[in-house]
């Protein structure tokens, strides 16, 4: 994979990005796993003005080699543009835990505050679940991960209602993480999620949602509260460091039907 990934980087230095993109994609189908191959591939096509084979093809790097972490950027920012920003939330979380402290994690943590803030203005504008999604008493035959998560923010959403701040998002982001692990984690088993709950267990939760928004979110404020809080970053950043997040494959539940998406952005 390394070949078709210098071979690509070369063929596209030297303008001839038809080509490039053909090695990638055979790359690709020879090597299934090289996240590398699926990243550079979603770019050729971003780059031509083709978002929805772009985002197909982060989404298949991400399937294939969940340990690659560009891709989780990469999806998160094109989901961020679209009216499903529940995946760049996920996604943009994953990404910052992977790649914790550089300009692009800095960028990732804007965009997952926006895509909170725009996924709670889609609750607001209609987002109703069919019968029998709404409880999280049990889990109907028919609900995927996605309508999962999304109830149990609609159910959350009274937590939101004056505004998206980091001490706000850490009282929704608690209760999500206590009803999913209660409700629908043994149906839906998730990485992310799973970690959520061992930072809750551990008292970690908070200072890790200071870490992840309190800085984006509010520069003044976060300075404010690492003040008061002198050893919680610090101590926060060793745990992390000690009990590092590995997204798995079986994290994969995203279905790929992307195309609608961009249709709608267009009409």
């Amino acid at each position: 994979e390394q070949s078709y990934y210098i071979a690509g980087s070369a063929l596209n230095g030297m303008g001839e990005k038809n080509k490039a993109k053909k090695t990638r994609e055979k790359g690709s189908k020879n090597y299934p796993h090289a996240g590398m191959l699926y990243c550079e591939l979603g770019k050729y096509y971003s780059d031509n003005n083709d978002p929805e084979y772009a985002l197909r093809s982060w989404l298949e790097g991400i399937q294939g080699d969940p340990a690659y972490h560009l891709n989780y950027y990469e999806a998160a920012k094109a989901y961020a543009g679209t009216d499903e920003p529940l995946w760049a939330i996920v996604y943009g979380e994953i990404f910052i835990n992977m790649e914790k402290e550089t300009a692009r994690s800095v960028d990732a943590r804007r965009l997952v505050l926006l895509s909170y803030t725009k996924l709670f203005n889609t609750l607001g504008t209609g987002y109703i679940p069919k019968y029998g999604e709404g409880s999280t008493t049990a889990a109907p035959k028919n609900l995927d991960f996605k309508k999962a998560a999304m109830n149990l923010f609609l159910q959350l959403a009274p937590v939101m209602s004056d505004g998206i701040t980091t001490e706000n998002l850490i009282m929704l982001r608690t209760r999500f993480a206590m009803d999913w692990m209660t409700n629908y984690a043994a149906k839906f088993p998730f990485s992310l999620f799973t970690y959520h709950d061992r930072l809750l267990r551990d008292g970690q939760f908070d200072a890790y949602n200071q870490w992840l928004f309190g800085n984006a979110e509010n520069q003044a404020l976060f300075k404010s509260w690492t003040q008061f809080n002198p050893n919680a970053i610090p101590g926060i950043v060793a745990w992390m460091h000690q009990n590092r997040y590995y997204p798995t494959s079986a994290d994969y539940y995203n279905d790929k039907e992307v195309g609608k998406l961009f249709t709608q952005k267009k009409k």
